[in-house]
């Protein structure tokens, strides 16, 4: 899986994404390169280009400085978009499920 993996992702435009069905071995299906091309990346992370992603959390890294009341209620969905990067504990994850 390894070689064909780094053969994969070495081809131009970063390769195709791979599924191992039934790996040697194992009972459990393996993905990879799944973000090997800047399109899939790009896909995954919903943005057009990272160039965008780059303004967006250039954005709410430097948000601009309140001057009255009015501005500061303007503010108020930025404070719930970074309330929806900070990270959450869970019991189950989808991911816990095979």
């Amino acid at each position: 899986m390894a070689a064909v993996i780094d053969l994969a992702s070495k081809s131009p435009g970063g390769g195709p994404a791979l599924l191992f069905e039934q790996p040697a071995g194992f009972g459990m299906p393996v993905a990879a390169n799944l973000f090997g091309s800047l399109d899939r990346m790009c896909l995954a992370l919903g943005v057009a280009s990272l160039d965008d992603l780059a303004r967006e959390i250039d954005k709410l890294m430097t948000p601009p400085k309140p001057t009255g009341i009015l501005d500061a209620m303007k503010l108020l969905p930025m404070v719930g978009r970074l309330s929806d990067l900070l990270p959450k504990t869970v019991k189950d994850a989808p991911c816990q499920r095979w």
